[in-house]
């Protein structure tokens, strides 16, 4: 697999000693030019609240 598309934002602060948990789920499935792609939504929290969230497009391998 590789990456094809990426964005994200970046909110609370993240410092050494915190703990992320990190959360996705495939938002959608296509077919273009022959090649698979896994769209995939993420997010990733702290004590803070949520530090990141993004988007990311995957070209699967077949």
């Amino acid at each position: 697999s590789r990456v094809e598309r990426l964005s994200f934002k970046l909110l609370a602060p993240n410092v050494p000693g915190d703990v992320m948990v990190m959360q996705g789920r495939v938002a959608k499935l296509e077919t273009n030019d022959a090649t698979n792609l896994a769209t995939v939504e993420f997010a990733g929290r702290n004590s803070r609240g949520f530090h990141v969230t993004g988007t990311a497009t995957l070209a699967l391998n077949n």
